[in-house]
């Protein structure tokens, strides 16, 4: 039985769709380039970040409770909610302790 893996015109295929990938990956990576340098020409800045404040998680605590603990008492604490997990990409209420989040004020 022979040592090599894949006979040879199926080397040439592999190269060549390798080749082919290499390519394609290179020229998406141009576009990107070129879409972010017309952005920056144009003026186009990212949308700032919203004010906010960084809490630490600790042992206990919950989303509703920071949430709640910084919403203004004539808001209702659900606004802030969904801002927090907004802010820091949260799909649910999950947290940990230890866990950095921001609070919007």
């Amino acid at each position: 039985m022979s040592a090599q893996r894949f006979p040879s015109h199926n080397r040439s295929v592999h190269r060549h769709v390798l080749g082919l990938v290499v390519s394609r990956l290179a020229a998406a990576c141009a576009v990107v380039w070129a879409a972010s340098a017309l952005a920056n020409a144009r003026g186009i800045k990212p949308k700032p970040e919203p004010p906010h404040v960084t809490v630490t998680v600790h042992t206990g605590d919950t989303l509703w409770g920071i949430a709640r603990k910084h919403t203004d008492p004539s808001r209702d604490v659900r606004s802030t909610l969904f801002a927090i997990q907004e802010l820091n990409s949260l799909s649910g209420s999950l947290i940990q302790p230890g866990q950095v989040i921001r609070v919007p004020l």
